[in-house]
């Protein structure tokens, strides 16, 4: 059976459609919705097309889309028909480029996710110590022995260094550079999973540290691990809190993964008053921020 349209080209589909209904000038007045499911809405001025028109183009776009526009007769609405009157907003979404069928269209789009949605925000400039990332798109390849490597290599020359191992799914740095003794209560994980339902104070950001053999008596090493000592005696929890970690905060929808290591970095750094970080990251591509 051949598949009517699939997720990736879902959306240059359903625009390269409302272009033949309302123009490339018109196009510029649209705001294009992906729902967490996956399935898309065009909101449109209201000017552009009448109340028939728009039902007309989304039925057409539910006929040729479906299942990645909405089925209920509002694949084509406005904000007011959505009683929803901040998609009508200028600056709501951000501005991408989509093709379909060799044609490229320039759109405002906007992408209501569970998790992972730091991606769509706007990154501020960072001044702050150096924060490096040592990232991969797949495991073994020696990212965390590299980390580590740098990090003793500035440690030899005076420079106090964190080092973050944001891979809680399989976590490396913490067992490398840390033994039981200065293991920390808690890591990233617990941090991750905490900060995203209550406000988390002084005491667990001490608790989320250990100093580091690495730095042999020359500058400092401390390492946050991705677990700490808590989670090794509850290994239970483990698979509970990675599938929460990289949830929005329950009272704060804007705190995703990048506002929470934001957050953590900024309490860390004047804390500890590293004058350079060396941060792990997971090879997942939605956790690089």
């Amino acid at each position: 059976m051949k598949l009517k349209t699939t997720f990736d080209e879902s959306l240059g589909k359903f625009t390269a459609l409302v272009v033949g209904e309302v123009g490339e000038t018109g196009i510029s007045k649209c705001l294009f919705l992906r729902d967490p499911a996956g399935t898309l809405t065009c909101i449109m001025d209201p000017d552009l097309l009448g109340a028939d028109d728009r039902k007309i183009l989304a039925e057409k776009a539910e006929d040729s889309l479906n299942p990645y526009v909405e089925s209920d007769g509002f694949a084509v609405a406005t904000a007011a028909e959505l009683f929803d009157e901040s998609l009508a907003r200028e600056n709501t979404g951000i501005r991408i480029r989509v093709s379909y069928e060799g044609r490229e269209f320039s759109i405002r789009f906007l992408d209501r996710r569970v998790m992972g949605g730091a991606w769509l925000q706007k990154h501020e400039n960072i001044s702050a110590s150096k924060r490096l990332i040592f990232a991969s798109l797949k495991g073994g390849v020696g990212r965390s022995t590299a980390l580590c490597v740098l990090a003793a290599n500035l440690a030899s020359e005076g420079y106090r260094v964190l080092a973050i191992d944001m891979d809680v799914e399989a976590p490396g740095i913490g067992s490398m550079l840390l033994d039981d003794s200065t293991m920390p209560r808690f890591g990233l994980l617990d941090y991750l999973v905490e900060s995203g339902l209550q406000e988390v104070d002084d005491d667990f950001y001490n608790c989320l540290i250990g100093p580091s053999w690495l730095a042999a008596g020359h500058g400092v090493v401390s390492v946050i691990p991705a677990i700490g000592v808590e989670g090794v005696k509850n290994p239970q929890n483990i698979l509970s809190k990675l599938a929460r970690a990289y949830l929005n905060g329950r009272n704060d929808a804007a705190l995703g993964i990048t506002e929470k290591m934001k957050r953590l970095l900024d309490r860390i750094d004047p804390r500890c008053h590293h004058l350079g970080h060396v941060a792990g990251h997971s090879a997942h591509r939605d956790q690089l921020d």
